[in-house]
């Protein structure tokens, strides 16, 4: 729910675009009504997922130090629950393929727009397939952000081979064209979990790889109902395996 800075939300029903809150009798429990157009599909299948978002704004009075008032936002750790929509099917989680644990290593702790969003099973529901974003500067020139994209693209940074032969990366007004690992690039293991990263796609190992002659390479590798025979060379156990050329440090 998005609702004024001030509001109350334990003593009152807040409706909004995303539904009608409510607290419950019991001090922090609510329940949330979804409006009519946010209904599941009478046709849906397989398991679904429903998440939160929450921040609280804390307001610092002036002092003799710091004479106007300001804020910080405090976010939440982004709790996702899956369910079957199926009768009679158990709710099968999503595969983890990244771990926050590891994103924290170096993050101390994830935490974007706002501070708000701090889970990665909480980000891919947004940064999914569908989700494009415009090329700065080029006009009528969209970009993916979904999440395994944006990530590797985020994280190869000043190496992505588009950046070195002279382009840029960037999203909205944030220039990633600068950024620089803090360790070796090949090391996929320092945010995947185990045996996540061994499988090769066009459109993951393409996210880092971004010259056009790879893309090419890719493209004359894939048929036309889009079967991809990536893995007869850089399948585990080939000359050319993804375990290979990004071994786990």
């Amino acid at each position: 729910m998005n609702g004024p800075v001030s509001t109350d939300y334990a003593a009152t029903q807040i409706t909004g675009t995303q539904g009608t809150l409510v607290a419950g009798a019991t001090p922090g429990s609510y329940s949330l009504t979804f409006p009519p157009t946010a209904i599941i599909p009478l046709t849906a299948a397989g398991t679904w997922s429903i998440a939160m978002q929450a921040s609280r704004y804390e307001y610092l009075a002036p002092t003799l130090i710091r004479t106007t008032p300001s804020s910080v936002t405090h976010g939440n750790t982004n709790p996702v629950f899956n369910f079957s929509v199926t009768p009679g099917v158990t709710a099968a989680a999503r595969r983890e393929v990244v771990q926050l644990a590891r994103c924290n290593a170096c993050h101390q702790q994830l935490a974007f727009h706002g501070g708000g969003r701090q889970n990665t099973s909480f980000c891919v529901m947004c940064h999914n397939p569908t989700l494009t974003a415009a090329v700065p500067g080029q006009t009528g020139v969209t970009q993916s952000l979904n999440f395994q994209n944006m990530v590797h693209r985020i994280h190869m940074g000043a190496e992505l081979p588009s950046v070195v032969a002279g382009g840029r990366f960037a999203i909205g007004s944030d220039d990633y064209s600068g950024v620089h690992f803090p360790q070796p690039i090949s090391n996929c293991a320092a945010c995947h979990a185990p045996n996540t990263f061994t499988t090769p796609t066009a459109r993951a190992c393409t996210s880092c790889h971004d010259a056009t002659s790879t893309a090419a390479h890719a493209q004359l590798n894939t048929t036309a109902s889009g079967l991809e025979s990536c893995a007869t060379c850089h399948g585990p156990g080939r000359s050319f395996a993804v375990s290979a050329v990004h071994p786990a440090l």
